[in-house]
């Protein structure tokens, strides 16, 4: 699992981008599909990259509103990149300030292989 989180401000305002990529093996399965089908394979991709993205967001919202900390470290990312802005606009009221940034998370799965056969993913595909 590899996360990147990439804060920008524009306008005083900050957003943050989180993009997570994760490689996984299908080492068995009751779904019924066939995985020596590529396109089964990217079906389950994009099914679990929407379930990441879903757990992360659903996540960073409880948090927001029931914790009051900045649990994750956002500051400390935004204060590495933009010191200046932090310490003269953000620091004093990020307890709250960061509640309300726009958080984006973005997520991309890599299924590498099967239990199934001996065949690679990239094998199947070419």
């Amino acid at each position: 699992l590899k996360t990147k989180v990439k804060p920008t401000i524009y306008n005083e305002e900050i957003s943050i981008k989180i993009d997570v990529f994760m490689e996984a093996n299908i080492i068995d399965s009751s779904a019924g599909l066939d995985f020596g089908e590529v396109k089964n394979i990217h079906y389950i991709e994009d099914l679990y990259s929407k379930e990441i993205d879903k757990l992360a967001n659903d996540t960073i919202k409880y948090v927001k509103h029931n914790c009051g900390v900045d649990v994750f470290g956002f500051g400390t990312i935004i204060h590495g990149k933009y010191p200046k802005q932090w310490h003269s606009l953000y620091k004093d009221n990020w307890d709250e300030l960061w509640k309300t940034i726009n958080i984006n998370v973005n997520s991309k799965v890599k299924i590498k292989g099967t239990g199934f056969d001996n065949k690679s993913i990239m094998e199947k595909s070419n």
